[in-house]
């Protein structure tokens, strides 16, 4: 209770009642008794019963109480209890008016707060629905004490909102949401509730096409083309513009996209699959039989050819053709002499005849499905001389020798031989000179690999200063450290350490240019000879030589591989000569270079051979005489004759009197 008797609102509301009422008294103001008491200030709801109680006033006899609601209404009773209800929210200071049996009178005012009544949303139960699906939502089940909601406001979950008491949303995803329906009322007062919404994923159907043909089995030719589409697939609106397409050809390639284009390279069947997968990864599967033709090569041997025998025919069957897949896999078999044997393989060949005359060959193309065809090409054989030469050559990268160390002269003098690879030590061998046989006392380093990439040394060390002296102060101690090489010959270096030398006490040699060569030569002969292949490496090394006999058959084409092993960096004269059992010889030289990082064939010398319209004649008549050379490097050739009767020309072909 709270006396408000000064407060400017209390005198407007009963200003004038009390003013007449004092004017009326007939006693003076200190007789005034009455006293008025409001009771205690309250909050309530709006429309809710407020119950006043003023029973805490007082006053003379019968007293009478006059309430001001401050919503526009005014009610006098004779009790102290009343109730009034207010409808709209807010803040109401009610004054109670005291008058007594004596007239006088008293005011008091309490604190009235109202507050809205808060709605009630009710989105309804959970929801499950597809991608895609309209899902429809309803409010009509929210409620307010006041009937004053005046707004619904759904939040779908997906960034999509709506408003209205009923509202309908589409989720594009598949997903958990939580749908929010926020209701107000006019006075601003909200509630909210969730509901949960579970959108399941559709999954994409799968539908692919090859080449626009409806029908599931589609055939077509290797290297034909193929366009798959999988515009028949289908999903859910939302989904559709997000499926990913991918193909399995069924040979092992793969390809994506709604269209795909792909070529089979080999025939067969072949089952094409089709994988439609969405946002999800949900997906489906469609599959398209591919039967694969094979088509038949095309064989071109070339046109007709005039050729030297022991001479090279070559062949060229490049003007052959099939499929863009199949042709690099075509097989190119040559029957040279067309007996029905095939005779060598490859697009590109060569042949030589071992005597002059017609010839016929043959081309068989084949292609990787077995399908084949086979071209004729005529050879007219012309007579000519044997011709050697050297096609080929390699390096190992890895040469294994075996070392040696072999000391005499003073006794009990003693000498050491250490190897290095790349400044490691390999291995090691001391020999002391003891009395006996020098050849008994020798060491030996067995199996050693030279490395072509790495650096070798041996370094032999004597140490005379250490040892006897055995009457020879001037004496000395012949040492021999050799290299036995693979290709069975013997590298021997030599130094007669002296025992007042001391400076040449320590003898490095360089081991770093050790290099295994393999050379692949051949000679042609046109007869029925026995050939010779004579080898000189250049190195001092003995002339290796092999002869092959033709067994009753010439040796058309006669190949010899042959190995050789050098030590020193230099450059070598390699000759290889060529004899038959007519004592024709012919030679072919090139220049080998050796160096610790490499070797190589940097100058070769031309085979040169002469011929002539014939082999007699009388005196004054002409002849006419042919060069014939062939350089590995092509470079330029220049022809000089000798005709030993004093006289020399230059040109490939000369015209003289002999």
């Amino acid at each position: 209770m709270k006396k408000e008797t000064s407060k400017l609102s209390n005198i407007l509301i009963v200003g004038m009642l009390v003013l007449g009422s004092f004017l009326a008294m007939a006693g003076p103001l200190a007789t005034i008794t009455a006293s008025a008491d409001a009771g205690i200030d309250q909050v309530v709801d709006v429309n809710t019963m407020v119950n006043f109680d003023g029973s805490g006033s007082f006053g003379v006899g019968d007293l009478e109480y006059t309430w001001y609601f401050r919503d526009g209404t005014i009610t006098t009773v004779d009790s102290p209890y009343i109730a009034h209800t207010y409808s709209e929210e807010g803040t109401y200071e009610v004054g109670l008016l005291l008058k007594d049996s004596n007239g006088y009178y008293d005011l008091d005012t309490v604190q009235i707060t109202v507050k809205n009544y808060y709605p009630v949303a009710d989105p309804g139960f959970d929801k499950v629905a597809n991608e895609d699906q309209i899902v429809n939502f309803d409010a009509s089940a929210s409620s307010d004490l006041n009937n004053d909601i005046v707004s619904y406001e759904w939040d779908f979950g997906d960034g999509t909102s709506m408003t209205g008491i009923s509202a309908s949303n589409v989720y594009e995803d598949e997903g958990t949401y939580y749908a929010k329906l926020k209701v107000t009322d006019n006075d601003g007062a909200y509630d909210e509730d969730l509901i949960l919404v579970t959108v399941n994923n559709v999954a994409p159907s799968a539908d692919g096409m090859a080449n626009n043909e409806v029908d599931d089995d589609v055939t077509i030719y290797e290297d034909e083309q193929v366009t798959f589409d999988a515009f028949l697939s289908s999903d859910t609106p939302s989904d559709a513009p997000l499926l990913k397409y991918s193909w399995d050809f069924g040979d092992g390639c793969m390809g994506s996209g709604i269209t795909s284009a792909h070529t089979y390279t080999k025939q067969g069947i072949y089952m094409a699959i089709l994988k439609v997968t969405d946002d999800n990864e949900a997906f489906a599967m469609d599959t398209i039989m591919i039967n694969v033709i094979n088509s038949q090569p095309v064989a071109d041997a070339g046109l007709d050819q005039a050729v030297n025998e022991g001479s090279s025919c070559f062949f060229d069957g490049s003007g052959s053709s099939d499929t863009q897949s199949d042709e690099p896999l075509l097989l190119y078999s040559w029957d040279f002499d067309k007996d029905g044997a095939y005779d060598d393989t490859g697009w590109y060949s060569k042949y030589s005849w071992w005597d002059n005359g017609p010839q016929e060959s043959a081309l068989k193309t084949e292609d990787d499905d077995g399908a084949a065809q086979q071209d004729n090409k005529k050879i007219t054989v012309n007579n000519v001389a044997p011709l050697p030469g050297i096609f080929n050559y390699s390096t190992s990268e890895i040469t294994i020798v075996n070392f040696s160390l072999r000391v005499t002269g003073e006794k009990y003098h003693d000498v050491q031989a250490t190897l290095y690879e790349d400044s490691t030590q390999i291995g090691y061998m001391q020999v002391v000179r003891a009395p006996g046989n020098p050849n008994e006392q020798m060491e030996y380093i067995y199996n050693v690999e030279i490395h072509s990439e790495n650096s070798y040394e041996a370094k032999i060390i004597y140490t005379p200063e250490d040892d006897p002296i055995n009457g020879q102060i001037k004496g000395a101690s012949p040492c021999w450290f050799s290299i036995y090489l693979e290709d069975g010959n013997k590298f021997t270096f030599f130094r007669s350490f002296n025992v007042n030398k001391p400076d040449e006490w320590e003898w490095t040699i360089d081991l770093s240019s050790i290099r295994k060569v393999t050379f692949d030569a051949e000679i042609y002969d046109p007869g029925m000879d026995i050939v010779t292949f004579g080898w000189d490496f250049g190195d001092s090394s003995p002339m290796v030589t092999r002869s092959y006999s033709p067994g009753g058959d010439h040796p058309t084409k006669v190949c010899d591989t042959v190995m050789h092993v050098y030590v020193l960096p230099k450059v070598y004269t390699v000759v290889l000569n060529s004899f038959d059992d007519d004592g024709a010889h012919s030679i072919y030289s090139l220049f080998l270079t050796n160096t610790p990082d490499s070797v190589t064939l940097d100058n070769l010398a031309p085979r040169a051979q002469a011929f002539s319209n014939r082999s007699t004649a009388l005196e004054d008549e002409e002849f006419e005489f042919l060069g014939s050379g062939i350089d590995l490097l092509n470079d330029g050739l220049t022809y000089s004759w000798d005709f030993d009767d004093g006289n020399s020309e230059t040109g490939q072909v000369v015209n003289t009197f002999i």
